[in-house]
């Protein structure tokens, strides 16, 4: 194993098994809650402090979505969680079927999101510091293309600029696009539709261009 790799991990499980205790009172996940739309389901997870989200896991046989939260602790009817507690809620629309939470260590909570699909994209935004959104869609659809076609038909329509001086014309002049955001960076994100930016202004560049 590579030596780098070596060196993460045990810092990973020094901070697992050291964390502070008293510390930990200052992340806790309190209201989870869901919102369901047409073309997407949220879930909105609330929180009192910044929280990791280590890389989630993609599962099949059933379908379904790990995330694993740090450091964090579930509040309960109770009190904070103690480790192995386990709480269900119940969704059941067209996109997910479940949320299933589980206390898996004092300072890592798991959230696995048990879907009611096979072919899904997902999003994760944190809405600092009080609330992490988690967007379940379908794949994408001609809706997306759509709302594109409308964009550029908005932009024909505005009217166009004055025509070039005498001193401008016969020059060469070179537009370039360059569309925003991209890769890990989503930029903004559609509430209702859960579009993302960088998926609009990358349709529009090319079809502009």
């Amino acid at each position: 194993m590579d030596k780098a790799i070596r060196v993460l991990l045990f810092l990973f499980c020094f901070l697992l098994y050291a964390y502070p205790t008293k510390a930990l009172q200052n992340y806790e996940v309190g209201n989870i809650r869901y919102k369901s739309f047409s073309t997407h389901t949220q879930i909105i997870i609330e929180k009192t402090a910044q929280t990791d989200v280590l890389p989630a896991r993609e599962l099949t046989s059933p379908p379904r979505l790990l995330l694993n939260l740090f450091p964090a602790v579930l509040l309960t009817s109770q009190g904070r969680a103690e480790v192995g507690h386990q709480e269900e809620i119940a969704v059941g629309d067209s996109f997910i079927q479940g949320v299933r939470l589980k206390q898996e260590h004092e300072s890592i909570l798991q959230v696995v999101i048990d879907l009611s699909i096979t072919e899904y994209t997902y999003n994760i935004s944190s809405q600092e510091p009080d609330s992490l959104v988690i967007d379940i869609r379908g794949p994408r659809d001609a809706s997306d293309k759509d709302l594109v076609v409308e964009l550029l038909k908005r932009i024909e329509s505005t009217p166009s600029i004055s025509p070039a001086s005498p001193e401008q014309k016969g020059k060469v002049f070179k537009i370039v696009l360059d569309p925003g955001h991209g890769g890990d960076d989503p930029g903004a994100i559609g509430r209702s539709t859960a579009l993302k930016e960088k998926d609009v202004v990358l349709a529009v560049a090319k079809e502009l261009s």
